[in-house]
């Protein structure tokens, strides 16, 4: 992990609410997922049981 990224989860952990946090990790995914072409569009898979 770049020292970037550690700062950017060390304020998505505290100063961020839980809905805020649950957003960027969701934005976070879905830009890792379009990295790698696993994204239709804006729009990507999200099986969650």
């Amino acid at each position: 992990m770049t020292a970037a990224i550690q700062r950017e989860w060390t304020v998505n952990l505290g100063q961020r609410s839980a809905f805020e946090r649950l957003g960027h990790s969701l934005c976070e995914l879905f830009i890792r997922l379009r990295a790698v072409g696993l994204t239709q569009g804006n729009a990507c898979e999200l099986p969650v049981t």
